[in-house]
């Protein structure tokens, strides 16, 4: 649902071939550029060959894909005084668990990864990408399938009204979403992490304040996630809907965030990014969407 691949720099030569390839890219679209190497945008712009109009309608380009896209590769090397593809080929090797789906040439072919991106297409199973995908309703499944968002992000939210910690099955998804956000190969620090809840009217204090405690104790060391419950407006929209929201993408589960063994599935979809905009929006600490029920508070073991 989420794929990453490697673009040779100099293939993106003007703004027609910017246009064409980076508009391609960004989580919404279930695609992700490799930050190879390191100075990857600059060698982008050094290699274009337009006017400067054109250069500057390619930068905006390349910032929507650096915000929603671009994904980083620590420990990954490049020699300048070498070609580009030689070394992405050895970066794939490299780095097993971030490995390319493909790798964009300006030109060559060297099955199975690397594709001319001149001819490279959806008739290619490759570059078509599914933006949603059906799933078993387990903790593993679940976090398989975000699992590459995860990877990408600095900051998490969990949009789950109905969490309150109670049961193992309501909370291991978001406990296995947590471990994965904080075992990332791709940061050398833990992501921000928060939980968004609603007011659970119908439990006393004394109940959420123990199902609270049980969560936090099930909380991998050293990680803290804060806890916001939040109220409906009168006449305003119903807190319903679960996402798992990040700094660069988003998707929405359609049953829930909880977690039901046996045949039980579940529809998990990218979320468009004005939409992701949108939704990040409401659970900000200023937020009028919906009305803050007392303050934030930090949950760890």
């Amino acid at each position: 649902m989420l794929r990453e691949y490697a673009v040779e720099p100099r293939l993106i030569a003007d703004y027609a071939s910017a246009r064409y390839f980076l508009e391609k890219f960004g989580c919404d679209r279930g695609r992700v550029l490799a930050q190879f190497p390191k100075s990857w945008l600059r060698m982008v712009y050094d290699s274009l060959r337009c006017k400067p109009v054109e250069k500057a309608r390619v930068e905006e380009l390349l910032a929507r894909v650096k915000s929603t896209g671009l994904a980083r590769r620590p420990g990954s090397s490049f020699d300048p005084n070498r070609g580009w593809l030689d070394q992405a080929v050895e970066e794939d090797a490299r780095a097993a668990s971030m490995a390319f789906e493909a790798i964009l040439a300006d030109g060559a072919e060297r099955p199975p990864k690397v594709v001319n991106g001149h001819v490279f297409d959806e008739t290619d199973h490759r570059w078509a990408v599914a933006t949603d995908r059906i799933v078993a309703r387990t903790a593993k499944d679940m976090a398989d399938a975000i699992h590459p968002l995860l990877d990408i992000s600095t900051h998490v939210r969990f949009i789950d009204p109905y969490f309150y910690g109670v049961g193992r099955d309501r909370t291991l998804p978001i406990l296995e979403f947590i471990a994965r956000a904080t075992s990332n190969p791709r940061s050398q620090r833990a992501p921000l992490l928060e939980i968004h809840a609603a007011n659970p009217n119908e439990r006393s204090s004394a109940l959420v304040e123990e199902a609270l405690r049980q969560f936090s104790a099930r909380l991998p060391a050293d990680v803290s996630v804060t806890f916001t419950q939040w109220g409906e407006r009168p006449g305003g929209d119903q807190f319903h809907n679960r996402y798992v929201l990040t700094d660069v993408g988003g998707v929405e589960f359609g049953t829930g965030l909880d977690q039901k063994p046996g045949q039980a599935t579940d529809r998990v979809s990218l979320l468009w990014e004005a939409t992701r905009k949108l939704l990040w929006a409401r659970f900000d600490a200023t937020s009028t969407a919906y009305v803050m029920d007392g303050p934030t508070r930090a949950l760890k073991r």
